[in-house]
């Protein structure tokens, strides 16, 4: 009536795709990065506050330490602004100094210079997809192999 099922995908087909998947999602990563770092400015700016966060759902009474960095900009206006990303242990002191990457057009936006969000995370996700392709290419070359065997 709905004609036939699906053929299920195999492990050699789901590696591939996850693989590509991560890569893909790594190059997007790593081309905003570079486009934030070309279009944004290097500026100094200072903790002056640590906000408390609620953890996850999984670590119920968990908390997690935000900073809020300090910066002036080419105008001589200052600005405050929250990192999105929060830990515990806190990553940041108050009182620290930092290079924050700001888009002149919005002060809002900026990258911490070394933050996991700046390079790690796009090249983490890179290599990943990288080392899952070539699982994949593994796992292909394996199963041509075994087609090929003769059967005795």
């Amino acid at each position: 009536m709905f004609g036939s099922p699906k053929p299920r995908l195999s492990y050699e087909q789901l590696l591939l795709r996850g693989g590509l998947l991560f890569t893909l999602v790594g190059v997007a990563l790593f081309v905003r990065a570079t486009y934030i770092r070309e279009r944004s400015i290097p500026t100094p700016a200072i903790v002056v506050e640590m906000v408390e966060r609620p953890g996850s759902s999984n670590a119920p009474g968990t908390r997690l330490y935000a900073p809020i960095f300090e910066y002036t900009d080419g105008d001589g206006d200052s600005h405050r602004v929250e990192y999105a990303t929060a830990s515990n242990p806190p990553g940041y002191g108050v009182g620290q100094s930092v290079t924050l990457w700001v888009d002149p057009d919005d002060p809002r936006v900026f990258r911490v210079e070394g933050g996991l969000d700046f390079w790690l995370l796009p090249l983490g996700a890179l290599g990943f997809g990288v080392l899952i392709l070539l699982g994949a290419f593994s796992a292909y070359r394996e199963l041509a192999r075994e087609n090929k065997a003769p059967s005795g």
